[in-house]
């Protein structure tokens, strides 16, 4: 549905630009009909493989400049399996392309990769940002997107990124922070969707020195007020910064020619939290 979505709103901006183009907007090269076209000469038909290369070298015998060696095969590996999946080849991956000498072993590669589920999530992810399938219908009308399923569907992206970036050993180094807005109540007083609410609010952490399996405080049953070990906003903040390498109480910025804190005047570095 959320494809549909999509394209659908994307159909709808195509209508209006029809009515909005200038003569010369029109000219651009994405809207002209794909015509036939011959491949160009060039000074060395060796090295192009196919037309489109024929088409690469010819810019680049225009500009003065060759082209560059090819690649050996593990670096064309490492280029095909990082630029589809986003993750490395593994080292059984890597031996058995190298003992591969067939025609086709690159062209396998390529298949392979493409047929992973590592390729549909990753270029997945581009597909969530599109349809913003995390954000609700905005202000009061929450109530009419599907919340309990959107959030759930929340899981995939998060452990993606949270797997991609201990495969490339920066989830130590990386601190990622997921939270939102503000928190919001279990109910509204006022028409429709939730109220905003100052008494209880999720977030968590990962990676970057934080503790895995920590949970500080609690919420009650309905999720409205904190009733358990309550952290504070500025605390979250120090925390925060204490991953960095910054300690909140010695760090300052000038606004309106006043020195203040990040955290103001308070808050505690929520030491359970940090590993």
């Amino acid at each position: 549905m959320q494809k549909t979505a999509v394209f659908a709103v994307l159909g709808s901006a195509a209508l209006l630009a029809a009515d909005t183009f200038t003569p010369r907007q029109r000219q651009f090269w994405s809207f002209q009909k794909i015509q036939p076209q011959a491949p160009p000469a060039t000074r060395n038909p060796v090295w192009a493989r196919n037309p489109i290369d024929q088409f690469i070298l010819a810019k680049l015998e225009a500009k003065g400049i060759a082209p560059v060696a090819s690649a050996d095969k593990i670096t064309l590996l490492r280029r095909a399996s990082f630029d589809l999946i986003g993750l490395p080849p593994t080292p059984e991956e890597a031996d058995a392309f190298l003992a591969d000498q067939s025609p086709q072993a690159f062209e396998k590669v390529v298949d392979r990769l493409l047929a992973s589920p590592q390729y549909g999530e990753r270029w997945g992810r581009h597909w969530l940002d599109l349809a913003r399938f995390a954000e609700s219908e905005g202000f009061k009308s929450d109530e009419a997107r599907p919340n309990g399923r959107l959030c759930l569907e929340t899981d995939a992206p998060v452990a993606a990124l949270l797997t991609d970036l201990k495969a490339r050993g920066l989830l130590d180094t990386t601190l990622v922070v997921w939270g939102g807005e503000f928190g919001r109540t279990a109910f509204n007083e006022k028409g429709n969707g939730r109220d905003h609410n100052p008494w209880g609010f999720s977030v968590w952490m990962a990676g970057g020195g934080t503790r895995k399996g920590q949970v500080t405080g609690r919420t009650d049953d309905i999720g409205l007020p904190a009733i358990e070990r309550p952290v504070h906003v500025h605390d979250l903040h120090a925390t925060i910064l204490w991953c960095l390498g910054l300690d909140h109480v010695k760090v300052n910025y000038l606004h309106n020619a006043r020195s203040q804190r990040p955290t103001i005047v308070s808050g505690e570095v929520i030491r359970g939290a940090i590993a």
